[in-house]
């Protein structure tokens, strides 16, 4: 059963988000919606062919939408992933350039293509067949693993000069580091509040919360 999200914040009138088009892949013509302001960020990631990749990979799954917008986790982390509006929301008031906002949107295309392990372990709490702790540590751990691979990709795109040299991601060596860190800046907490919500009214309460490292 999917787990539906109740956003925090009051969406006023979103503006119109125009249809980004790529160059045909093996397959198909794929499409993204995004906030006019990430056009370029959104074009650099696609012009690599990894990063591409990841956004077909994505878009398998369902819609993608990339929409710049101030709401409780974009201010407090910088970018978010809802995965059942399928929208990243970013806040470029938290990013000092054009590279940190193309490391931000890899990282949670990432925790985008994790939508269904992130749905499992949310199905796993709602049945209360999973504790709070191994809850929390098994999403951190989710998001760990992406932050390593968005690190690899943030790399490969710089050395084919596509990302600017600035552009990078921080990422620690073990996990157990990582989860130490995500615990004392207060993420953790994020998902173990989701969590609590889910046990405490079972399926037929929506999660408040978005996915973000």
């Amino acid at each position: 059963m999917k787990i539906q999200l109740t956003l925090y914040f009051l969406l006023g009138t979103l503006q119109a988000l125009p249809l980004y088009s790529t160059p045909k892949t093996t397959e198909q013509y794929v499409s993204v919606q995004y906030s006019p302001e990430l056009k370029n960020s959104l074009r650099a990631i696609r012009n690599l062919k990894e990063g591409n990749k990841l956004i077909c990979d994505i878009l398998k799954q369902g819609a993608l939408r990339l929409s710049v917008a101030k709401n409780e986790c974009s201010v407090k982390f910088g970018a978010c992933w809802d995965p059942d509006r399928r929208i990243i929301f970013i806040n470029l008031s938290s990013h000092n350039s054009e590279e940190e906002i193309i490391a931000s949107l890899i990282f949670e295309l990432h925790n985008a293509l994790k939508t269904p392990q992130f749905n499992q372990l949310f199905s796993l709490a709602t049945n209360q067949k999973i504790d709070k702790e191994k809850y929390v540590k098994s999403i951190e751990f989710i998001e760990y693993q992406n932050s390593i691979d968005t690190a690899a990709l943030i790399k490969l795109g710089v050395e084919k000069k596509v990302f600017g040299k600035n552009t990078y991601v921080s990422t620690y060596n073990t996990f157990d580091e990582h989860y130490w860190y995500q615990k004392m800046s207060g993420h953790s907490a994020v998902h173990a509040n989701n969590y609590d919500s889910l046990t405490a009214f079972n399926k037929s309460w929506k999660r408040k919360g978005y996915l973000r490292g």
